[in-house]
C-alpha cells in the first residue's frame, strides 16, 4: 500500500490502514498495527515514499540495478509478512519471470518460469516451501533466492533444515540467522518482536524447496 503526498511542501501524511499488520516495505523494523480501519500520521521526508507490505504476503524481491536488465539477474530476497506476535499463520505470493522483452506474459518452457511461495508459522515452526511450474529459465539464467526474512515472529530460530527437490541439504555452512528487533508506529508491543532473516542461501528459484525453523522463545 503506497502513501502519497498530495500536499507541496508537506513533511507527513495521514493515512487510513485497514485492520492487521501492515510493514514499512523500506523499513522493515517498523510497522503499524490496525485494529479497524484507522488513521495513521506517518513522516514523509522528501526523499522516501510510504509504502507498506500486508500481513500474510510473501513478497520476492530484487536488487537494483543501472537497467532493468541488470536488476533482473540479481539474487531474490523472500519477505514473508505474518501478523504481529502471533503464534498461528499462513502467508503466500508469487513470481512471474522472463526477459521482459515480451509483449505478452505467456508461461513457455524454457523462455519463462512461474513460482509459487508458501510459509506456514504453527506449533512454534516456521515452514516455507514453493512450487515451480517450468523452472527450465530460471536455472539457465542462474536465478537464486540468497535471503528468506519473516517479520512478526515472536521467538528466535534455534535449528532449521533446508530440502531443495525433496533432497536435504547437507552442507549449511554459509547459512545464518540473524535477528533484529521491530517497533510498533503506534507504540504498542514495542519489545516482543524479531525480524528472523536467513542469509547465505543460494536456493534455485527453478527448483523447488522448503525450508523449517524451530523457534524458541524470545528473552529480553
Amino acid at each position: 500500500m503506497v502513501s502519497p503526498v498530495l500536499e507541496e511542501g508537506a513533511t507527513s501524511v495521514k493515512a487510513i490502514f485497514p485492520p492487521g499488520t501492515w510493514y514499512n516495505l523500506f523499513d522493515m523494523t517498523k510497522f503499524v498495527i490496525s485494529h479497524d480501519d484507522q488513521y495513521v500520521t506517518l513522516d514523509a521526508p522528501l526523499n522516501e515514499v510510504n509504502v507498506h507490505v500486508y500481513q500474510s504476503t510473501i513478497l520476492p524481491m530484487q536488487q537494483g540495478g543501472m537497467l532493468s536488465k541488470v536488476a533482473r539477474t540479481t539474487p531474490f530476497t523472500l519477505v514473508v509478512t505474518f501478523p504481529f506476535g502471533t503464534a498461528q499463520a499462513d502467508a503466500k505470493g508469487k513470481v512471474f519471470v522472463d526477459d521482459d522483452e515480451r509483449p505478452q506474459m505467456k508461461l513457455v518452457d524454457g523462455e519463462a518460469s512461474y513460482v509459487e511461495f508458501y510459509a506456514t508459522l504453527h506449533d512454534k515452526m516456521v515452514k516455507v516451501w514453493s512450487n515451480v511450474k517450468m523452472g527450465k529459465y530460471s536455472l539457465e539464467k542462474g536465478l537464486i533466492i540468497e535471503k528468506i526474512r519473516f517479520l512478526g515472529i515472536h521467538g528466535v530460530s534455534q535449528e532449521f533444515e533446508i530440502f531443495v527437490d525433496e533432497e536435504r541439504v547437507l552442507d549449511l555452512s554459509d547459512v545464518y540467522v540473524s535477528p533484529s528487533r521491530q517497533e510498533d508506529k503506534l507504540g504498542e508491543n514495542k519489545s516482543k518482536n524479531l525480524i528472523i532473516d536467513v542469509l547465505g542461501l543460494a536456493l534455485p528459484l527453478g527448483k523447488k524447496f522448503s525450508m523449517s525453523l524451530k523457534m524458541a522463545p524470545l528473552s529480553d
